[in-house]
């Protein structure tokens, strides 16, 4: 089922077509920051605000990875992702 006309779609596409390869670069970043503050938000809500920014940092990175590394591959990424050594990139 698509709620959505096929001619809608296809300006859709033309549309985002148009646009420069930064500028698409740059709304999937966007996008991907909204879905991380989504989930950030979903979690602090589900643990009530009793998490650390590590603890919601290791639930986002589960959220969107965590089927796809081995589980001693997460065991180790996880680790990485402590309370004490918060890093911002960039």
């Amino acid at each position: 089922m698509r709620d959505t006309s096929e001619d809608i779609e296809k300006k859709y596409r033309s549309m985002l077509l148009a646009l420069e390869p930064a500028e698409r670069v740059e709304m999937g970043c966007r996008m991907f920051s909204t879905a991380k503050a989504l989930a950030s938000a979903g979690i602090r809500h589900e643990l009530k605000g009793k998490a650390g920014p590590g603890e919601i940092r290791r639930k986002i990175f589960l959220r969107f990875y965590g089927n796809d590394f081995s589980e001693s591959e997460l065991k180790e990424i996880l680790a990485s992702l402590s309370d004490k050594e918060i890093k911002t990139s960039l």
